[in-house]
């Protein structure tokens, strides 16, 4: 079963926006968190020790590197990484 991506947001990110339009461009669904919005999600982050944002998850899984590290991505590595 794959894995479900969400994308921790806040408003006025550009990386949280280039994010999220380079996942809408590649037709990979996501979720999206806007921890300005939802109190226990920034806290859950903060304890997690996460200070820059866009953080992004398979499942429970942290894809290091945020907006850097999934520009590098291609659609089938981010396929496979929600299915494993």
């Amino acid at each position: 079963m794959m894995r479900q991506l969400t994308v921790y947001t806040r408003p006025n990110c550009g990386f949280c926006t280039s994010a999220k339009n380079y996942l809408s461009n590649l037709e990979i669904q996501f979720s999206e968190v806007n921890v300005q919005e939802d109190e226990v999600a920034r806290q859950r982050l903060l304890t997690e020790g996460h200070r820059t944002l866009p953080v992004i998850l398979a499942g429970e899984e942290v894809m290091y590197g945020g907006w850097k590290s999934l520009r590098t991505m291609r659609k089938e590595e981010i396929i496979s990484k929600l299915n494993s």
